[in-house]
Order: C-alpha cells, then structure tokens, then sequence
C-alpha cells in the first residue's frame, strides 16, 4: 500500500472540489473535520472507452505496521478502481510480472461475454507474458459496484488473498438515483490479510488473527456532517472471510446490491456481505461524536471458519448538513417470476472437510467437462441445496439472479444479485434468465468462498444458441504472449 496522499496531491484535490462541479464529491471534499484518515481508492475513469494496463507485480506492502510482501495490480495493494460507463469498451493490457504463477482477470458482476478476449476465465497468463482484453460492456448493464479479480484456477484463493482485487464501477447511478447527486461518495475496499514471519502472504488459517482492512488502510476515520447524507459503496473483495458491516448507532438504507439497484430502499442495521458480495447504501451523521465503525460476528457453520467481531474504523460526526429525502421506491425492474420456466435444476453443495474437498452434484470441478447445457433464451429456476455443515456462497459469472424462496418461504422480489448464501442445511430457489446473446459461451458457477472453489466447488455452463450452435469456442486453455 502506498500509504497517504501527498500533501501536494491532496492540496490538488481541495482545489478540484472547489472549482469543479461534479455529481459525487471526492474524498476531501466532504464537511467533515481535519480528523479524518479515510481515502478513497485511486481510479482510472474510461468513460465510453477505457484503455489501461493491468500489471500483475510482486511488492512490498505496509499496511498500518505490518509489512509483507505480495502480489497486487498497477503497484498498490488496494488496487485502482476502474469506471466504465454502460455500453463502453474496456481494452485492457493484462501484464504478468509476478513470478512462478500464471493469472488472469474476471470482470464479476459484468453481464458481459465469456468468450475469446472478453471475460473468459479459461485465459492463462504466464509470467512475463501479456494478454490484451477487449470487454464490450452492454448499455442495458446496471449502475453500481462490481470487481474485478484473478480468477486463476487453483490460485484464486492464494491470489486474491495476496490483493489481487479491486473494484470497478459502471458510471451514471446518478441517473437512476437523481437524490444521488452531489452526495459525499465513500468507497470502501474491504480486504484481510494473514503474514508468516519471512514476511510473505501466507495461506489463511482464521483460527489465528487477520488483519482487516478497508481501501488498504487500518481503522481509517471517516468524517460525515450531523444530519449529513453520504454514499457509501462498499465490496468485500477478499477469499474467504464474511462481514456484516455495521456503524453503531446510525441505519443503512440500502440502493444497490451486486451493482443491481433495488426496487425499492432495504433499511437495515448491519448489512451481511459475503466473499465478493457488494452494497452500496447511503449513512446520515447522528449527533455529533465518535461511532464505530465495525464487521459483526458471523456464524459460518460448525464446518465453517471462525468470524468474529472486528473494528474496521470509526464515524467522525461533526459540523451539520442536510439529510437526502429517500422515495418509497427506487427503480421498476422485471420480477422473473413473471416469466415462463424452461427448466428446474438442483444445485448440491458438499464437502469432505477432512480432505479439504468441495463438491457440486457429488463431482470435483474438471476444466475439461461441461456440467450444465443451455439453450439461449431459457429461464430456469435453480435450488440451491447445501448439504454440508457450513454457509456455501453461490455466484454466477454473465448474469444476475433473483431470489424467490428460502426453504420454500416465498420472498419478497426487491432486485437482482449475482451471490447468495446457502446456510447449512438450507434451500434456496433462485430465477436466473439466459435470454441475452452475449451470454452465449462457456463459463463457471461455483462458492465464493475461494478455498471453497480451488478445492473443487465450481462447474462449467454452456449456453449455446440453437440458431448457431458452433458459435460456442472450446478452447478452454487461451494464452497469453509475450510482451512487446
């Protein structure tokens, strides 16, 4: 982590905050006081066609007093926050510098295509070697935070644990949310790390202590205005751990959930997010003082990894503002429920915790098979059935989903996400649409939890359109170059 801000680079953005106009005010900018530690990630803003790259290199990182050395993207251990507006083009220069592991990068949450040098996660890039992806993102893609990861298979864990992550947000929520305008934007990065004592990232052991961090910084302050509204964009993008993220004392009235804007405001004390789970949810000061900041205890399961509660930062509260009026309802979406059914599938998780495997359907994930065949324009239910003594954390790449019942109990349709948990024992009926054709390819589905899907808990999907059924590439092993 490269630490603050100069004094130069910040006195830069006083004077922007200051002159320019813009729909969210920058860190900085915002009524709080001179107490405030808290800094938003850097960003490289690509507007309709972005154009950067993505290097993958090994470094030494501080973070709060401890030092380890790691892999991270573009020198930072918070990694940059790419913005691309809704129909734009991403062309990314991926660049492997890292040594002895090959990698890749998976745009999660983007409804994008799988195949060729879009988002496929069958890319394999050695190091030394570059691979240049070219991601058209579709207009009808939704406002808000997704991320963007190594999806290496059999690394993921081990390299997004090292920061291998970093957020990337479709621009324009403003749009949808006009109330959004002009407010304090807060981005929060939430990771953790584990370090041996030569100084390297080692493999998470949460029987032991984790350093929890948000935009690579520990325990920053945050200042907010009494009576001040502010935009808080928050993605767990870390391997394994949960978090439910709280602030004492004040309510989070939740927009958007996996970059997918709610129908309508979900007023909560704390809200849950799983491995690579996001929300973004807007927090008014109370009175004036000092509240914390802070992930409560989670249980995972008898199986599953200790949570505990962990302070993340503190809410400096002083000075006044103006609270935002929220409406009853926010953005009118198709409830799927609507739709005619193509199909119903049941979705098994398991596990042999002893030997450190997880299953899908009683199979180990293989490269080479395809498990799941759908014809363009289905609309299938799927149960998710947890057989095993943990939370398992369902996520789909291309697409969204919406949840319809919990152990049969209906739920109310307030939006689409992309992760879900499936507590132990537990059912859950997910609607998810295959019905737009830049979905025609070959992709995975699998638990979040990355110990969980490098241990076998992932499978392939094929959708194919039955007007061009060889449209489908089975390349399932693309390379990357050398750099030129």
């Amino acid at each position: 982590m490269q630490g603050k801000a100069s004094p130069i680079c910040l006195r830069l953005v006083s004077l922007l905050c200051a002159a320019l106009p813009i729909a969210f005010a920058a860190t900085g900018c915002n009524s709080g006081g001179s107490s405030e530690t808290f800094e938003n990630p850097s960003e490289v803003n690509g507007g309709n066609n972005l154009s950067m790259d993505l290097v993958i290199s090994e470094q030494k990182n501080k973070v709060g007093d401890l030092e380890f050395t790691s892999m991270v993207f573009n020198g930072d251990y918070a990694a940059p926050v790419i913005r691309i507006n809704a129909g734009g083009q991403m062309n990314i220069r991926f660049q492997n510098l890292a040594p002895q592991q090959p990698s890749n990068v998976h745009t999660h949450g983007m409804n994008v295509s799988p195949q060729g040098n879009s988002d496929n996660v069958f890319v394999q890039v050695e190091p030394e070697n570059c691979f240049s992806y070219q991601i058209n993102v579709p207009e009808t893609q939704d406002y808000g935070l997704n991320w963007y990861h190594s999806h290496m298979m059999g690394l993921a864990e081990t390299q997004v644990f090292n920061g291998l992550s970093g957020g990337l947000i479709v621009n324009g929520i403003e749009k949808a949310l006009p109330f959004l305008a002009g407010l304090t934007e807060r981005i929060l990065i939430l990771k953790d790390v584990q370090v041996d004592s030569d100084g390297t990232v080692t493999t998470p052991d949460y029987s032991k202590p984790t350093l929890r961090t948000i935009n690579g910084i520990v325990q920053p302050t945050i200042s907010i205005g009494s009576g001040e509204t502010q935009f808080f964009r928050v993605g767990n993008l870390g391997a394994n751990l949960f978090y439910r993220f709280a602030i004492d004392g004040h309510e989070l009235v939740e927009l958007v959930r996996d970059g997918n804007t709610r129908t309508r405001p979900i007023r909560q004390g704390s809200i849950l997010l799983p491995p690579g789970a996001r929300s973004e949810f807007l927090v008014t000061g109370g009175s004036a003082g000092s509240y914390t900041i802070r992930t409560l205890a989670v249980n995972t399961g008898p199986d599953g990894d200790p949570t505990p509660e962990e302070i993340l930062g503190t809410l400096e509260v002083s000075g006044g503002g103006t609270p935002v009026q929220v409406p009853d309802t926010l953005v009118a979406h198709e409830d799927l429920r609507s739709l005619a059914l193509t199909g119903t599938r049941r979705i098994v998780f398991s596990e042999n915790n002893d030997k450190g495997l997880f299953y899908i359907n009683n199979q180990l994930y293989s490269p080479s098979r395809d498990d799941v065949t759908v014809a363009l324009g289905s609309v299938e239910q799927w149960n998710l059935v947890n057989n095993s003594e943990e939370i398992h954390t369902f996520h789909i790449h291309q697409t969204d989903f919406q949840v319809i019942s919990e152990n049969g109990v209906p739920k109310d349709f307030i939006g689409y996400q992309d992760t879900v948990d499936v507590d132990p024992g537990e059912t859950v009926s997910i609607i998810i649409p295959f019905n737009k054709p830049n979905q025609v390819g070959r992709f995975v589905f699998h638990c979040h939890i990355l110990e969980h899907e490098d241990g076998g808990m992932m499978q392939n999907i094929v959708v194919f359109d039955p007007a061009n059924p060889g449209a489908v590439d089975d390349n399932r092993m693309v390379q990357g170059k050398p750099c030129s």
